[in-house]
């Protein structure tokens, strides 16, 4: 198989998509029925839930563009572009990951009256 890597990047990607659209379902399922929102955070928490998403973004972006700066650079060095590919789709959904389980936060059981 030629591209196997890409296609075990690709396949890894698309798990964590699964993963975080899974999550997401279930929290907006459970809001719907009506539990309660999240429980609060430790303050010191809830800053830093707020903060590292864009940085872990950040962060991957730039190592997104210096592999393609690498690969550019050196004519794919072995590196083929469907493998490039599934890299930089493994990056996103990772990206999008981070986001749905920093947004998604799954609420605790409404309490009897």
């Amino acid at each position: 198989m030629a591209y196997w890597t890409g296609l075990v990047l690709f396949a890894a990607g698309a798990w964590l998509l699964r993963s975080a659209l899974a999550r997401r379902a279930r929290v907006r399922a459970a809001l719907a029925r009506g539990d309660t929102t999240a429980p609060p955070l430790h303050p010191s928490l809830a800053l830093m839930g707020d903060i590292m998403p864009p940085v872990i973004s950040f962060g991957l972006v730039v190592a997104g563009a210096q592999v393609v700066l690498a690969y550019v650079m050196t004519g794919g060095g072995g590196f083929a572009l469907p493998d490039l590919a599934g890299f930089l789709f493994l990056l996103l959904a990772y990206d999008v990951w981070v986001r749905t389980r920093t947004r998604y936060r799954p609420p605790t059981a409404a309490t009897p009256r």
